[in-house]
Formats: C-alpha cells, structure tokens, sequence
C-alpha cells in the first residue's frame, strides 16, 4: 500500500547564516515491515536535511522525523519565500511514495566592506585613490560616498560619488584628493582624512587614509641650481680663458685664404690705391693715391688715406675698390605681360647689392639677365621686399655682358590694381 506523511508546519521562516526545523510523521499503510527513506527537494534542497535519513515501520506504525533547514550566510541565498518538498519513498512499494510540500520565508543579510587603495599617497597638488565598495550580503544596496578630514584642509572629487552595488558584487570609484593650499619649500605635510561611506537606514561606514602633501620644489632643487651656475662659470671662465682665443685664431685662418682671392680679383676690376698707372696712355683721367701717377691724367690724394675724390664727379669719393655707384630699374607691368627693363654700362661695373621690391604683393616672376645669361629668377609671391648682397659681385665688361636686364612678368594683380609695380635697385663700383 506504501506510506502516508503529514508536515507539522508548512510556512516556515529562517535567517542565512540560522536555522530551523519542522517534524514530519510518517505512517506505514502497508501489510508488511517496510523501509522508508527522504529526499528533499525544491530550491531549499540544498540546505535542508532530514534526519534521521530513513526509517523502517511495521505496518499501521508510525514515526516522526525531523527536516532542518539551514541557508548559509551567502549572496547567492536569494531572501524571500522559497518553496520546498519532502518525498517519503517506500523499498516494499515504490508506487506508494508520497510528496509533503511547504514554504519557507528566507531573511535578507548585510555584509557589506569598504578598501581604500593606496591608503598612503604623495604628490604636492593631489593624491590619487581607488574606492572599493564589496557587497556580500544578498540584497542590492545603494550608498553615497563623501570625504572629511579634521582641519578642513582638502578637497575630494569622485569619479562616481553614488554607487548602486548588487549583491555578492563590487563597485569601484576613483578618487582625487586635493590640499586647499599648496607651498614651495619646506618640509612634507600629512594630511589625515576620512571617506564616509553610507546607506539609507544604515549606519555610516568610513575608511581612513592619509596624503603626504609635498613642496613644489624638491628638496634637491636648491643645490641642483647653484651647481648648474657654479658649472656656468666655469664654462665661461674656460671660455674666456682657453677657448675663444683659440675660436677667433682658427676663424681668422680660415677666412684668410677667401679674403685673399676675393681682394685679388676686386683688384682686377678698380687697381688699389697706391700702384701706378704706367700703362694708361689714352688721354683719359686716371686717379690714385699719393706715389703713383698715370699718364696723361691728374691724381688728387684722400686726406684720410682711406679713398681719393674724382675730380669729375663733384662730391664723389673713389673707394679702394672702384667709384661707388646705383641705379634703378622697374615699373608699371600690365597683367597679363613682361616687361624688360634694361641697364647698359659704358664701363666696368660690379654689382654688390640687389634690392627689390613688390610693395602690392602681385603675383607673377622676376628674371636678372647679364646680357642673354639668366643670373637669377624669383617668384613675385615670395616677397615684399628682397635683399641680396653678395661678397663676389657680378661683373659686367665687355661685350654683351655691358646690359643689365629685369625682366618683370606680372600673372596677377591684387585689386584694385591692374598693374604689377615693381622696383629694383642696384648698388656697386664702377671703374
């Protein structure tokens, strides 16, 4: 026939981490002696027992076993009513087993820590931390986060300043501590502080930590500087004693060979004061310094010694190097066209100095020719005002290389212009 069983209890109720227990009578219905054992099920199964495991009743006996129930201290225990079953299987007839059902209401739990990491931290504006924030408990909890410290000496900024964590979770928020006031020199300072953790209906939980504030400058800033000028000085003492001497000896050798040549080919153009004239016989005017003359011409000496006046030019001065002269070439192009502008030497002349000028910004190009030989050629859009000086200047003898030509294209114009106005002027000796 089998078994029947009745629960004493069928709404129970336990706290994780307790325990409770209710009886359950079973009855042998069958004719014969028969074995009877207990099974739990549901999803209390885990943390329940039936003691004792199985018991054997002759028939019409009857016997009471005891079902414990103990949900251990863990998240994973869900809190709330929680179903449950007992299934009385008997050896002689299996057929017969019966199932026993209840309920049972499991209490909710806190177990909830707080880390602070570092707990120790350095820097002369701010310290840097991580806030952990573990739940083990089995409901979700929400808590806001703040920080104090007895001086009112920081400030505390939160990356997440509220947290909702569930349970048998973690939540982390990064911190930044900051001293109200910052200083250059002395020693560090400690500052101690606390971070209050709380929760609706709770009791405020914190965590110490402390921030060693630091000086601007390091304590090896000081020497650090009267090292570097005590090595500045000897630098320039060791300059001023070995070095620039050496320096200035080695540039004058160098510019030396250069210097020479460049004087040597000056001197083929205008001859330097104070060498003769012997072969001049063509009735023209030669001049020179003082011990020297020249046929068929007259001489007239520079007080200074530096240079000697032409007597046919009022005012001018002969240089060592030939007369100083200039000239100007340029004007009004129109857009689109070229215009060539040209200069033709009745004698040797040696060009030192180019200046030239796009004062509107036009666009177009500009060409210096030496008789039909290109010397340059500049974009117009890449100046306003160009200075060219060079320590070989440009001769122009005989021949074809006499004229001197600008030749000015002009592209575009910059409104309301029609016209690219360029200038150039030219400096150097003539002989």
């Amino acid at each position: 026939m089998g078994a029947s069983a009745t629960l004493l209890g069928t709404a129970l109720s336990v706290s994780p981490g307790a325990q409770t227990v209710v009886e359950l009578r079973v009855r042998n219905t069958g004719s014969v002696v028969d074995e009877f054992t207990f099974e739990p099920l549901g999803p209390a199964s885990s943390w329940m027992e039936v003691v004792p495991a199985s018991v054997s009743l002759f028939p019409s006996a009857e016997q009471t076993v005891t079902v414990r129930f103990a949900p251990p201290r863990l998240a994973s225990v869900k809190p709330g009513v929680t179903p449950f079953a007992v299934r009385v299987a008997s050896r002689e007839d299996p057929s017969g087993s019966v199932v026993e059902e209840g309920t049972v209401a499991v209490g909710s739990f806190e177990d909830r820590s707080v880390e602070l990491y570092p707990t120790n931290a350095t820097g002369s504006r701010n310290g840097r931390y991580q806030l952990a924030v573990d739940n083990r408990g089995n409901e979700p909890v929400d808590v806001s986060l703040d920080g104090a410290d007895p001086e009112n000496a920081c400030r505390y900024r939160f990356s997440q300043p509220a947290l909702s964590v569930a349970a048998g979770a973690a939540a982390f928020s990064k911190l930044t501590v900051s001293p109200a006031k910052t200083y250059w020199r002395g020693p560090p300072k400690a500052h101690q502080f606390q971070i209050i953790v709380a929760a609706e209906g709770h009791q405020p939980e914190m965590v110490n930590g402390t921030l060693l504030q630091q000086p601007k400058l390091p304590p090896w800033f000081v020497k650090a500087a009267i090292a570097a000028v005590a090595l500045l000085l000897v630098f320039f003492i060791l300059w001023q004693t070995l070095f620039k001497s050496s320096i200035q000896s080695a540039a004058r050798d160098a510019v030396a060979a250069p210097l020479s040549s460049l004087s040597a080919r000056v001197d083929q153009v205008a001859p330097p004061a104070g060498g003769g004239g012997g072969g001049g016989g063509g009735g023209g005017t030669t001049t020179t310094v003082a011990g020297g003359s020249g046929s068929g011409g007259s001489s007239t000496t520079s007080p200074t010694g530096t240079g000697t006046t032409n007597p046919g030019v009022p005012g001018s001065t002969i240089t060592p190097y030939g007369n100083p002269s200039d000239f100007q070439l340029g004007g009004s192009v129109p857009a689109p066209n070229t215009t060539n502008f040209t200069k033709t030497f009745n004698a040797d002349f040696a060009v030192t100095d180019i200046v030239l000028q796009n004062p509107d910004g036009d666009t177009g190009r500009v060409v210096i020719k030496r008789g039909n030989v290109v010397l340059f050629t500049q974009a117009l859009e890449n100046f306003r005002d160009l200075d060219l000086h060079f320590v070989a200047p440009y001769m122009f003898g005989s021949g074809n290389t006499r004229s001197l030509t600008m030749s000015v294209t002009c592209s575009a114009v910059t409104a309301p212009a029609t016209t690219c106005n360029i200038s150039g002027s030219f400096s150097g000796f003539s002989k």
